[in-house]
């Protein structure tokens, strides 16, 4: 039997000290390769679910603000002599039902101005939804009857 190689889970090892230094270096450089793509795998879900985040707390924040002028509406509807007002709303998920994805707590803030001559008011409403802000801005007139007609809606850029 020879003495100078043993086998270990059917690898054949060398007792002499060069054989031995040379794969543990392999082994070392193959393991970094593996934990380099593990890395690499791991930080590129972590964008993809980053990205798909924001889209999703982009849409919330939007919602938020479209609800803001769409109570502004309904507030000037019941009440024609209002001249400057300012909402906040927050927290207007706060429970999720259970069949439903989770949302995060929204909050909306409302101005309602009114123009000078009076009939012609402008509504800007900020939806936020954890980091993502959303701004609208509607003009709605009401003439001499009560009847309020919306003129525009339009998604104002920061």
């Amino acid at each position: 039997m020879n003495r100078e190689k043993f086998l270990i889970f059917n690898f054949q090892f060398s007792k002499r000290r060069s054989n031995g230094v040379t794969s543990l270096a392999t082994v070392i450089v193959m393991g970094a390769i593996v934990l380099e793509f593990a890395i690499t795998g791991a930080l590129l879900v972590y964008f993809l679910n980053t990205s798909n985040l924001g889209f999703k707390l982009a849409g919330e924040a939007l919602s938020a603000a479209q609800s803001g002028v769409q109570d502004a509406l309904l507030r000037i509807t019941r009440d024609r002599t209002i001249t400057i007002a300012k909402l906040t709303y927050v927290n207007l998920s706060k429970e999720t039902p259970p069949a439903l994805p989770q949302t995060f707590p929204s909050a909306v803030s409302v101005t309602i101005t009114a123009s000078l001559n009076g009939g012609v008011y402008t509504i800007t409403s900020v939806g936020q939804s954890l980091t993502k802000f959303r701004k609208l801005q509607a003009v709605a007139a009401v003439d001499a009857f009560g009847k309020l007609t919306v003129m525009s809606i339009k998604e104002l850029t920061n």
